[in-house]
C-alpha cells in the first residue's frame, strides 16, 4: 500500500484532486500563493472532509490553527488562544501585549518620588481594542516565522458580520503581506475577490458533490471495502445516481459495505 493510500484511508476522500493540489501548493515554503478559497455552494460537497483529509497529511512540523465559524467565539480570539498554546515560546510580542493588558502601567517622567517611575492605573477594558492590539502583536511575531503558519477557517457562511469583516478587512490583507502566513477559507460562501490581498489568492476552488462512480470505486478499494453484489459496478452507479451528498455516500461505505476480506 502506498503512503498516499494510507493517508487517504486515515481521512477518506473521493476525488477533489484540484483543491488537494492547491492545498499542497499553498503550504509550500516558497509558494507565492498565501490564500486559498474553497467554495462549496451545495450542501454535502465535502468541504469539511476535504479539510480533514488535507490536515491529516500535513507534515509534522507545520503549525496551524483551525477555526469553525459555527462555534460562537470570534475567530481572532480562537486564533490567539490556539497560537499561544502551540507557539507561546516564540511569540514574544504577543506575550508582552498580554502582560500589558493584564497589568497596565504608565511611565512617569521626572518623578520626585525616589524609586518610583511607574504607577498602576485602573481602566475600563475595551474588548475590540484589546483584541486588535493582540492580533497586531501576533502578526508582528509572524514576521520572524521560519516556516508556514496555516490558518484555516471553515463554515464561512455561518460567520457573523463582525467575523466576516475581520477576515476580509484584516486577516486576508495581513496574509498578503506576511511570507509565512497561509489562510484557507471554506464554506458555502467565501469572501469575494476584491482588494490587494486577492493578488496573493490562488484560483477559487469550486467544490461540487462527487457523483462519478469510478471515483468512489477507487476510494472503496483504497479503504479495503467491497460492494457485495453480483454487479458491483452497477450497484455503485445506482447508489451514486440517487445520493449526491458526499457525507451520505461516505456513511453508506463505512456502515454498509463489508471489508474486502470479510465473508458474508
Amino acid at each position: 500500500m502506498t503512503a498516499q493510500a494510507r493517508g487517504m484511508i486515515g481521512i477518506p476522500l473521493a476525488d477533489h484532486r484540484s483543491p488537494r493540489d492547491a492545498f499542497e501548493r499553498l503550504i509550500a515554503p516558497s509558494s507565492p500563493v498565501r490564500i486559498l478559497l474553497l467554495h462549496g455552494p451545495m450542501q454535502g460537497a465535502g468541504k469539511t472532509r476535504l479539510l480533514d483529509h488535507c490536515f491529516a497529511k500535513l507534515a509534522a512540523g507545520v503549525d496551524y490553527v483551525r477555526i469553525d465559524l459555527k462555534d460562537p467565539p470570534h475567530p481572532a480570539d480562537e486564533l490567539l488562544q490556539v497560537a499561544w498554546l502551540k507557539m507561546g515560546d516564540s511569540l514574544a510580542r504577543l506575550a508582552q501585549a498580554r502582560r500589558d493588558q493584564a497589568s497596565p502601567l504608565v511611565q512617569v517622567m521626572n518623578n520626585r518620588m525616589i524609586g518610583m517611575n511607574t504607577i498602576s492605573v485602573e481602566y475600563s477594558p475595551d474588548a475590540e481594542t484589546d483584541r486588535a492590539r493582540l492580533v497586531e502583536a501576533f502578526f508582528e511575531d509572524a514576521l520572524a516565522f521560519k516556516r508556514p503558519f496555516l490558518i484555516a477557517i471553515d463554515s464561512h457562511d455561518y460567520g457573523s458580520k463582525a467575523a466576516k469583516d475581520w477576515i476580509k478587512g484584516l486577516l486576508l490583507p495581513r496574509a498578503a503581506l506576511l511570507n509565512a502566513i497561509r489562510v484557507v477559507i471554506a464554506g458555502r460562501t467565501v469572501p469575494d475577490l476584491s482588494g490587494k490581498w486577492s493578488a496573493c489568492c490562488g484560483p477559487v476552488q469550486i467544490l461540487s458533490p462527487v457523483t462519478d462512480p469510478s471515483d468512489w470505486k477507487l476510494l472503496i478499494n483504497e479503504m479495503g471495502r467491497r460492494v457485495d453484489s453480483a454487479d458491483p459496478d452497477g450497484a455503485l452507479a445506482a447508489v451514486c445516481s440517487c445520493v449526491s451528498n458526499a457525507e451520505q455516500l461516505m456513511n453508506w461505505i463505512e456502515l454498509k459495505l463489508p471489508h474486502a476480506m470479510q465473508l458474508t
